[in-house]
């Protein structure tokens, strides 16, 4: 049986990115994980210190917001600067994640050809189980 004692949320700020956290008080009790949020502040080009700082603020918001929907449970926000699907991997590793949760964000087909989604590429390089939550069907 697998032990799933640590579970990473990556969060944008989105609503949807909140529904993993609603999704993991129902699956998980609150004394049985430490649940991990990470934003990760996706920067193509170089900024100035001043921009990045702000950057890392909202960023710093983003898990705040998050974390408040989880205050039974042991949480660890981290922040970073970087590629959104590397980041998480990369924490996943780090931080000896059990299963990550994350929402697919519903990009078009012709831009996840294009783009990628980042859902989908953590699926396809992830060390450990990614539990997704698929969009609501429309009512």
């Amino acid at each position: 049986m697998m032990n799933l004692n640590k579970i990473l949320i990556p969060v944008d700020g989105s609503e949807r990115s909140l529904e993993a956290i609603e999704l993991s008080k129902t699956l998980f009790k609150s004394q049985a994980v430490e649940i991990h949020l990470l934003n990760v502040v996706e920067v193509n080009y170089i900024v100035q210190e001043s921009i990045q700082k702000e950057l890392i603020d909202q960023s710093n918001e983003v898990l705040d917001i998050a974390a408040s929907k989880i205050k039974d449970y042991k949480v660890i926000k981290s922040s970073i600067v970087g590629t959104p699907y590397k980041d998480i991997i990369d924490y996943a590793k780090k931080e000896d994640i059990n299963m990550i949760i994350m929402t697919r964000m519903g990009l078009s087909g012709l831009q996840r050809y294009l783009i990628g989604s980042v859902t989908s590429k953590v699926v396809s390089h992830s060390p450990v189980p990614v539990l997704v939550i698929p969009e609501k069907p429309l009512d």
